[in-house]
């Protein structure tokens, strides 16, 4: 896949990568485990994306909104864009629930409960 390739690091990467498989019906590839079943190097691949999860080597991770993950899936995945809502509000701090916003007409954002900042629109 060329273009562009996101990367995130959270503490509790294993947890992080089976709500974000669950959310976008992603694949999984270039796996690398720790001997504790967190990641250092996955590959969570979705519509057409492509985001690299790795565990948190900080003793501390700082929770920030300097970045933030904008996804537009296209015309005609409403459905996909409401299972990723569903999948990643719990325990999220909902910023925009699902709905219209100015540029997209069912669009979504919120920071999930391992800190990732998110905005995904159809």
């Amino acid at each position: 896949m060329d273009g562009l390739t996101l990367q995130v690091y959270v503490r509790h990467s294993d947890k992080a990568v089976d709500l974000y498989k669950r959310a976008f019906d992603a694949e999984l590839s270039n796996i690398h485990q720790n001997d504790d079943g967190t990641y250092t190097h996955v590959e969570v691949v979705f519509h057409g994306f492509r985001i690299v999860v790795s565990e948190s080597w900080l003793s501390e991770v700082k929770i920030g909104n300097t970045m933030q993950f904008i996804m537009q899936f296209g015309a005609g995945t409403e459905a996909a864009v409401g299972k990723a809502y569903e999948t990643l509000k719990d325990g999220a701090e909902i910023l925009h629930p699902l709905g219209p916003i100015g540029w997209s007409p069912f669009a979504f954002g919120l920071i999930d409960k391992f800190g990732v900042f998110w905005c995904i629109a159809v």
